[in-house]
C-alpha cells in the first residue's frame, strides 16, 4: 500500500527502476548498491538542493517487499483500486 499511496500522491515523483525476471542476483545486488551510493553522493545531494530537487528513494528491498505486499492483495481491493484510478 505504500508504493500504491505514494505513486497516487506525487505520481511524476516515483520512479522504480525494475530489470526483467531471471536477472541474476549477485548483479540485482551489485546495481542496488551502486544506486544506494549515488543518491548518497554529497555532490549529487548537493546539486539537487541547490535546484530544489528532493530525493527520497527506497531501496531495492523496500520495493521488492511492496510489491511483494501487493500481489497478496484481495481480489475486491484490486478490483476497487482499479475503479479508482480510472
Amino acid at each position: 500500500m505504500v508504493l500504491l499511496a505514494q505513486m497516487a500522491s506525487k505520481p511524476h515523483a516515483v520512479r522504480p527502476y525494475l530489470l526483467p525476471p531471471g536477472t541474476a542476483k549477485n548483479l540485482v545486488e551489485i546495481l542496488r548498491q551502486g544506486f544506494i551510493e549515488a543518491i548518497r553522493d554529497p555532490e549529487l545531494l548537493a546539486e539537487a538542493n541547490r535546484v530544489r530537487l528532493e530525493i527520497n528513494a527506497a531501496s531495492g528491498e523496500e520495493l521488492e517487499r511492496n510489491v511483494k505486499e501487493s500481489l497478496r492483495w484481495d481480489s475486491s481491493l484490486v478490483a476497487r483500486l482499479k475503479d479508482i484510478l480510472k
